[in-house]
Formats: C-alpha cells, sequence, structure tokens
C-alpha cells in the first residue's frame, strides 16, 4: 500500500511546496511506497503571493532537474480530513505553525512532527530552501532504510513502522479487516480480549474482531511509540470500548506491544 505524506506551512506556496516536490521526485527515484502531498494552515496570511507558487523555490528545482506540474497548482487550505488521512504529518516550522495548530486543529498538534524551516523576512530563500533540501533528502533515506519495521532507529521507532501503524489503527477503527491483514504476518499471534488466551492467522483474526464487533464497539487510538528492552514496539493507546446502545464500558490507556519480523506483526500483547 502507497503511504501518505502530508507537509504543512503556513501559505502552502513556498516550504511546504517545495517540500512536497521535492520529496515525490526523491520517492519515484528510490521507489519509495510514499506519496507527499502539501496544505497551508493559514491561506489568508497568503492573500499578496504572486501566482501559484513562489517563483525562488519553482526556480531552484528546476536548477535541480526537478519538473512537476505542481508547481501549476494553487494553495490548498488543509482541512481536517486532510489530516485525517495522513500516514505522516511535517510541518515546518514549530515556532509558526503548532500554534496555527492548536487553534484550529486542536487534536492534532501533538500528532505532527516539526522541522524549524522560518519562512522569508525571518532567514533568506537560499538557506531555507538548502535546509529543506536536507530535512527531505535525510527523511527520505530514513524512510528507505526502514521498508522493513524491524529496522529500528536507535532511539525512537522509525517514522515507517509508526505510519504503518497508525494507519492500521485507523483501519481497524473503521472495521476494515483485510486492510488490517496486509500488515499482519500469517501466523500471527494475537490477544482474544473476548475469552483470553490467542487467536491465530489471518482466519483466526477475521472471525475474532467479526465477533467482537457483534457484542461490543471497541476503538482505539495511538498516542505515542518507543522501543522496549527487547527490542518490541510499545504503542500507548487510548482505548474506548462501548456496547452496542452506546453506553461506555472502558474509557483508558492501554499499551500493545508488538513483534515484528521481515516487515509483518508477528506477535501482539495488551498490557493495561
Amino acid at each position: 500500500m502507497t503511504l501518505q505524506l502530508l507537509f504543512l506551512c503556513t501559505g502552502n506556496y513556498y516550504r511546504s511546496r517545495y517540500a512536497e516536490i521535492l520529496f515525490n521526485t526523491l520517492a519515484a527515484e528510490m521507489d519509495l511506497n510514499w506519496i507527499a502531498s502539501s496544505r497551508g494552515l493559514a491561506l489568508e496570511v497568503g492573500v499578496n503571493n504572486v501566482g501559484p507558487m513562489n517563483r525562488i523555490a519553482a526556480k531552484r528545482l528546476q536548477q535541480q532537474g526537478i519538473s512537476s506540474e505542481a508547481y501549476n497548482r494553487w494553495p490548498i487550505q488543509v482541512q481536517e480530513a486532510d489530516l485525517s488521512q495522513a500516514d505522516l504529518i511535517i510541518a515546518l516550522d514549530e515556532v509558526e505553525h503548532r500554534p496555527y495548530l492548536t487553534k484550529r486543529f486542536p487534536d492534532w498538534p501533538d500528532r505532527v512532527i516539526y522541522w524549524g524551516v522560518r519562512d522569508l523576512g525571518f532567514v533568506p530563500a537560499r538557506i531555507a530552501l538548502s535546509k529543506i533540501d536536507q530535512e527531505v533528502r535525510n527523511l527520505a533515506q530514513r524512510l528507505a532504510m526502514s521498508t522493513s519495521p524491524g529496522e529500528m532507529m536507535a532511539i525512537e521507532v522509525d517514522l515507517a513502522t509508526q505510519a504503518v501503524l497508525t494507519r492500521t489503527y485507523r483501519a481497524f477503527n473503521a472495521r476494515d479487516i483485510e486492510t488490517v491483514l496486509e500488515v499482519m504476518h500469517p501466523e500471527v499471534a494475537w490477544p482474544n480480549g473476548l475469552e483470553g488466551g490467542y487467536v491465530y492467522g489471518h482466519q483466526g483474526i477475521r472471525d475474532y474482531w467479526t465477533r467482537q464487533w457483534g457484542l461490543i464497539d471497541p476503538h482505539v487510538e495511538p498516542h505515542g511509540f518507543e522501543i522496549a528492552e527487547d527490542g518490541r514496539i510499545v504503542t500507548h493507546v487510548q482505548q474506548v470500548v462501548r456496547d452496542l446502545d452506546g453506553h461506555l464500558l472502558f474509557d483508558g490507556p492501554v499499551q500493545h506491544i508488538y513483534l515484528i519480523r521481515d516487515g509483518y506483526i508477528k506477535h501482539m500483547e495488551i498490557r493495561t
């Protein structure tokens, strides 16, 4: 499956557009299963911008031999759906963009990765664009090295694994079993939260969730990832469970601990 990367800046005219076009060029060259888009958090700030994209940014990309139809599209204001559909979100400057997210999308500021690329008026374009070059190329390299979620950074779960797990939770909440099973090992062991013990394999999980959803309505939202001492991935989750009439049965934090092998989830444990 192709994963979705979203770049954010203020006007979707300069920094995020440059990052989007550069990343998509590198992703195609490196055969990454990622595609980037970009949006603006406050298009009204750029009401006096001339043309669809900053000419300095477009020229720098063209000087690198990059041509794209994306040069010609006009800036787009970000919507909640853009954030929800993205597997990974990067805002170009935390100082500038976290306040916009906090005010306009209060559920999202802590679910975004922030870079430190200041806008025109704070630093010259050559410095800002050089920093974006470096950040985007480093990002592409990290994603290329982490196509197998077993390959992790020393102190944090790699971005690709975070994106895959986040997308998996989203599919679970949408009751899209087949999308979730795409990242499951054929011999996966999955905890049976209803009767205890484990269920095994794709069909075991399919049958278990079908039975579970006929009895209760669970919703799980990941809020953080870390690596345990034994190398497994710990996902911090807020779990809400209701009965089929909507009455709340449980609302609290749990941990999901994953063992990943050859790019697939092989085992999961629940800790409360």
